[in-house]
């Protein structure tokens, strides 16, 4: 057996910084994490012919090792099987029941800018005369981007929701991005 790593990062955290520049502010908050594994068991789903054979594959499955020829013809001769297959970097996609794999073990380190938020507030005393002693126009981006070397959706996702199997991401929907805009006024 080898340790392939755990699900737990080696370290996490986040930061937040807000700038302020007469009437403009801006604050970003990210969050990080290092050194965790993330199963990712959409890698196996999409190189298997589990119970159908013209699922959707990855594109990586293009490459894969082949018994039958262009034409359809099974080849069985070792020298043209060989020549067939010179330049193959995947196995032939399993039939049968999926399987735990290294191949799916993918690090899920991670920066993320989870929130930007930009505001401008109008001159104090400039809308006094209307009883108005604030007003803030905000817009706010969530999930703007991840940088991970993941190749799922998302690095955090866990689906199995279950502390004895964290890291495990099977048809996890990606992380929403969503924009928001506001005005604060105080009286």
């Amino acid at each position: 057996m080898t340790d392939l790593g755990s699900a737990q990062p080696k370290f996490y955290g986040g930061f937040t910084q807000t700038f302020r520049y007469k009437n403009w502010d801006m604050s970003l908050l990210f969050n990080f994490s290092i050194g965790n594994k993330v199963y990712n068991a959409n890698k196996i789903e999409y190189s298997t012919q589990y119970l159908y054979k013209d699922n959707n594959m990855l594109a990586e499955v293009a490459d894969r090792w082949r018994w039958f020829d262009d034409a359809g013809i099974k080849v069985t001769d070792p020298t043209a099987l060989a020549a067939l297959n010179a330049n193959t970097t995947m196995w032939t996609p399993p039939a049968g029941a999926y399987f735990l794999h290294s191949y799916a073990i993918e690090d899920g380190s991670f920066l993320r800018l989870n929130n930007v938020t930009v505001g401008f507030s109008l001159p104090k005393g400039s809308l006094e005369a209307i009883g108005v002693k604030n007003l803030r126009l905000y817009a706010t981006v969530n999930n703007l981007f991840t940088i991970t070397g993941y190749s799922g959706f998302d690095p955090e996702a866990n689906t199995r929701r279950n502390p004895l199997t964290p890291g495990v991401d099977y048809s996890a929907y990606p992380r929403s991005r969503f924009i928001l805009s506001g005005i604060d006024i105080t009286f």
